[in-house]
């Protein structure tokens, strides 16, 4: 990605130059949610946008201009140089929002040739987006809305660099509803709170965008918006998207140098998550474990053959289903002593309080017999 906002070509014009970083910017908001997107889930939520969150009033691309141009005739400026401002204005009016961008960071490298190498030279470096004070001055001097476009712009190289602090810091005093490009403003804002995990401010920023007119918004603007979001929308603090989040943001601040006392806390955290959730999934795996063999207890003890003492203390009348079976051979009447011989041998064979129910059986089959 840095490879894609540095590099210089012979002939590069600042056309070229402002839409490779716009490019890096988006690229890199798309990459943020593919780095670690999982496998789509048709059925997961996405936040609702607030109610709350009002839509932002857009101003005309005509009313920009009318007050850039406004500033342009009081501001004391070498001659040559108004002159080459106003026509970049009056001569052919920004056609687009993003027009007017490229238009602004024009206007910065004429009013300040210390601007050039900021916002217009073709190798962008990272050192030349650096929010200092000297660079935010000499950008605070420009006219009002191209100022604001402007800064839009540095924001938008900081996101492809993936130095979300500095977009921050660039937007501290702008106002999306003041921008030219609010949807530009909010996209790249939300994707700076998207890098450092910031999860209710990123979602109110890409919501806003959602709701700014179709005619604002260009649809790669609204896709990456809401790929984003839905990102988000399953990111709990201690699950592991979260962890691996945090652990993206420390490998993003090393790589820049930064080793403040902020990181070793984020460390810290990383490992305590990484523990509870190794916890909780061990708790998962134990009951799971027991539950099995809860399972495998139950269908063993259904098919096992039950033992003497697990015969159940029930009792019947001996009552069987009457079936035809013929008169002959005396069936079911024994002589007395052959009966308790049998009664004997059944008492052998079986628990004792069987002995009651055998002899109501026989004794029901005798009654029959005589009737």
């Amino acid at each position: 990605m840095h490879a894609i906002v540095a590099k210089k070509r012979q002939g590069t014009s600042s056309t070229r130059t402002f839409f490779v970083g716009g490019v890096a910017a988006l690229g890199l908001c798309i990459a943020l949610v593919g780095g670690h997107r999982a496998k789509a889930d048709n059925a997961r939520a996405i936040p609702e946008i607030p109610a709350e969150s009002k839509p932002i009033p857009t101003v005309s691309l005509s009313e920009l201009v009318t007050s850039v141009v406004a500033e342009l005739d009081k501001a004391e400026l070498p001659v040559r140089a108004k002159q080459a401002i106003l026509d970049v204005w009056r001569n052919t009016p920004p056609e687009s929002r993003d027009d007017f961008l490229r238009k602004s960071v024009q206007t910065a490298a004429l009013w300040n040739p210390r601007l050039k190498t900021l916002v217009h030279d073709g190798a962008v470096s990272v050192k030349a987006v650096e929010p200092s004070d000297e660079a935010q001055r000499e950008v605070d001097r420009l006219p009002t809305a191209v100022r604001d476009a402007v800064r839009v712009v540095l924001v938008g190289y900081c996101v492809g660099y993936r130095r979300y602090e500095w977009a921050l810091e660039w937007l501290n005093s702008v106002q999306p509803e003041d921008v030219a490009d609010p949807a530009a403003c909010l996209l790249y804002r939300g994707a700076a709170h998207f890098g450092l995990i910031h999860k209710s401010e990123a979602l109110a920023d890409l919501g806003r965008v959602l709701q700014l007119p179709e005619d604002v918004v260009p649809i790669r603007y609204r896709v990456t918006a809401e790929r984003m979001r839905a990102d988000l929308a399953d990111m709990s603090p201690e699950s592991l998207k979260h962890i691996a989040r945090r652990m993206d943001d420390v490998e993003r601040r090393l790589d820049h140098g930064e080793h403040d006392d902020q990181l070793p806390k984020i460390e810290n955290g990383i490992v305590e998550s990484l523990d509870k959730l190794i916890e909780k999934l061990e708790q998962q795996r134990q009951q799971q474990q027991q539950q099995a063999a809860a399972a495998q207890s139950q269908n063993q003890s259904a098919t096992r053959p039950a033992s003497e003492s697990r015969l159940m203390k029930a009792s019947g009348q001996g009552r069987v289903t009457k079936r035809n079976i013929g008169h002959e051979a005396g069936w079911g009447d024994l002589p007395p002593k052959e009966r308790e011989k049998a009664l004997r041998e059944i008492a052998r064979e079986f628990p004792p309080h069987y002995r009651k129910v055998i002899e109501e059986y026989f004794r029901r089959l005798a009654s029959e017999s005589d009737q």
